[in-house]
């Protein structure tokens, strides 16, 4: 029984043990393989799947339809992969490894280790982000239910990146993450949380007036796109950092995480 690995985390790829890329065909049918994989390891019924491809039309022609898809995914390389139910469909997990999942185990792994040890916390979640290679699902059919999964792995991504960021600066590594994290915090322009680590790495890194115009820049968008004030958070920070408040400044062996970690606690075990 040959294993495979599926990436679903930008356009889905299915990868077999030997390194070659199986074919998956065009929208609909690679939408399929991406609601087993969102559903996996339950079994999805064929009646869910003619009803996510077709919403307005659910009919014994693409009910031969989607047989006729699994049977194509089945002789690309897939057939171990996916299994036959007593009304569907479901993905075998032993054999399969979905890079979702390894992003979620990955969170789920860094949530017990932030507190001790921010560095190897870091490390682990920029692993983890690197296996994103874009929008989940890219360029499969938009099912309602693969639309779903794709806003929670987002949000999941941008706990991971709260999480690097607030694990980095807690090891000290202010420089050091400044230009990823300034990347990252445009393409996040509202996120107040990214923003924060991004003004405390600047403050840290002896760049005041870069962590001052960041401030501004972020002050500005919120009230231009969504009209409101930056939170109490962000404004006390602002206030300590003007103030030149030592507790900006991590002592030796005193806790050096400024900004409380988010979202962590929230991730399924």
């Amino acid at each position: 029984m040959s294993s495979m690995h599926l990436r679903v985390l930008g356009p889905l790829e299915a990868v077999a043990d030997e390194g070659t890329n199986i074919p998956l065909g065009g929208p609909k049918q690679r939408a399929v393989l991406g609601l087993l994989a969102a559903g996996e390891p339950h079994a999805i019924e064929t009646d869910r799947l003619i009803e996510e491809l077709w919403p307005d039309s659910v009919s014994e022609a693409n009910r031969k339809t989607v047989q006729a898809y699994v049977a194509r995914l089945r002789a690309a390389g897939l057939a171990d992969a996916i299994q036959s139910g007593p009304s569907g469909y479901r993905l075998d997990i032993d054999i399969v490894t979905i890079d979702a999942g390894e992003f979620e185990d990955a969170l789920t792994r860094a949530r017990e280790r932030l507190a001790v040890r921010p560095g190897e916390t870091a490390d682990l979640l920029w692993d983890a982000l690197r296996l994103w290679r874009g929008r989940p699902f890219e360029d499969a059919f938009q099912a309602a239910a693969l639309e779903l999964e794709v806003a929670r792995l987002e949000a999941l991504r941008v706990v991971a990146y709260e999480a690097w960021a607030e694990a980095s600066l807690a090891a000290g590594r202010h420089r050091e993450i400044l230009p990823d994290l300034r990347r990252i915090a445009e393409d996040y322009p509202l996120l107040e949380g990214l923003w924060a680590s991004l003004i405390v790495a600047e403050y840290r890194s002896g760049r005041q007036a870069e962590a001052t115009a960041s401030y501004a820049a972020v002050t500005r968008r919120l009230w231009d796109e969504v009209g409101v004030e930056p939170g109490s958070e962000l404004a006390d920070l602002h206030r300590r950092m003007l103030n030149q408040d030592p507790t900006l400044d991590p002592p030796p062996g005193a806790p050096r995480l400024v900004v409380p970690a988010r979202g962590l606690s929230e991730v399924p075990r």
